[in-house]
């Protein structure tokens, strides 16, 4: 940080925390977050909208197709990766709350960096130890806790109440059109889904074990098999009767989920988006710890009841999490072997 954000925050008025409830505009800060937490905050977005808040998304590359396309706001306003305080005041942005919702972590400093160049009248954040910068920091312990709890606290300080927390997607027209003869010409028998591949290589599926996956699938269940993300041909041409990534569009792919009778998923945004459409799901989780402290599993876990979890077995208890490449297919076989959506 510069000499001139500390010369900001000293000149910067304070106003009273019971003026939070009043303010109409709010800005939600995603920064370097995936298209998973985009989802998950989507119920946020909604519930303020519904109750006549402006919300504004300030987001990096990443996330701004699904805000933009899939999620309703007031306003997507994006900012590089690493972000110079110019990126962000060339947005010009005018807003009564600037809403963090991540602990702070070793972007403390880029965070800053662009929340004061934002002209705001206050800063929410969560778990900051250094309250120059912030107006109200809520403390809160995620230990067993989904993050959706965290947005339902943030929502109650901005005078909001979520009694029923729901994700809230939307697909354009031509998107479902599209989705539906797909799935009426390519799938009439029904459709499975899976996704063997993460955007990070420890929660990505080995070889060996997206093989396992794909003879038992083929083996035990006459439904239409669509397998996203894998690009190896040799697999590609070992099953000919499987689809490989029928889509390009990530707003198809998100829609398919929603015609399908099982996904089986690495990836969060597509165990989100399956939350979404409230259909059967195994989610296969490695034990992460979210900001090294937080269990990853039950933080970002499908929390539903037509969803089941399977772990890794090493329990490694880092950030990164274990290495899914590791993981024995019997593990997942045991799920597949009770899972009713497959008869």
């Amino acid at each position: 940080l510069t000499w001139y954000h500390w010369a900001y925050e000293r000149k910067r008025q304070r106003l009273p925390l019971s003026e939070l409830s009043s303010c109409r505009t709010v800005g939600v800060m995603m920064l370097a977050t995936g298209i998973g937490d985009a989802i998950v905050m989507s119920g946020l977005i909604s519930a303020l909208r519904q109750a006549g808040r402006e919300v504004h998304c300030i987001c990096s590359p990443k996330s701004a197709g699904i805000l933009a396309g899939m999620i309703e706001n007031d306003g997507v306003h994006i900012i590089p990766e690493r972000p110079k305080r110019s990126d962000v005041l060339k947005l010009g942005l005018k807003l009564d709350v600037v809403l963090f919702c991540g602990d702070p972590d070793k972007n403390i400093f880029r965070d800053i960096r662009v929340l004061t160049a934002i002209e705001h009248r206050f800063a929410v954040g969560f778990n900051q130890p250094d309250l120059r910068f912030f107006d109200l920091s809520i403390k809160r312990d995620e230990v067993g806790c989904h993050w959706m709890e965290r947005l339902r606290d943030a929502a109650a300080h901005l005078g909001v109440t979520i009694d029923d927390y729901r994700y809230d997607l939307h697909f354009s027209q031509e998107c479902q059109q599209t989705v539906d003869r797909w799935v009426q010409a390519q799938a009439p028998q029904g459709l499975v889904l899976f996704n063997p591949v993460a955007s990070d290589k420890f929660r990505t599926l080995s070889p060996e074990f997206i093989r396992s996956t794909l003879d038992y699938l083929t083996a035990h269940s006459t439904k239409r098999l669509v397998v996203f993300n894998v690009t190896d041909t040799s697999l590609q041409q070992a099953y000919p009767q499987v689809i490989f990534s029928p889509f390009a569009q990530l707003e198809r792919c998100l829609a398919l989920v929603g015609r399908c009778d099982l996904l089986i998923s690495v990836d969060t945004s597509f165990v989100h988006a399956a939350r979404f459409f409230n259909v059967p799901l195994i989610g296969i989780y490695n034990n992460r710890l979210s900001f090294n402290r937080y269990d990853n599993n039950v933080q970002w876990g499908p929390g539903y009841a037509q969803a089941v979890q399977v772990f890794s077995l090493d329990h490694d208890h880092t950030e990164t999490g274990d290495d899914l490449r590791k993981l024995p297919f019997a593990v997942l076989e045991t799920a597949l072997d009770k899972c009713a959506a497959l008869k």
